[in-house]
């Protein structure tokens, strides 16, 4: 499993991004891409 995009980011600046409820809950927000980069972070050490 490869990530293909840079996952580094500014949490602060992020956080300041978001304007409504869906910029840190909907489908591609905040919390959504976090969860994400968590969960990929798990499953690549689970594999290795």
């Amino acid at each position: 499993m490869k990530k293909t995009e840079d996952t580094n980011f500014d949490y602060n600046a992020e956080v300041r991004k978001c304007k409504t409820i869906d910029d840190a809950m909907g489908e591609n927000g905040l919390i959504q891409r976090l969860v994400k980069d968590v969960l990929e972070n798990i499953l690549e050490g689970e594999i290795h």
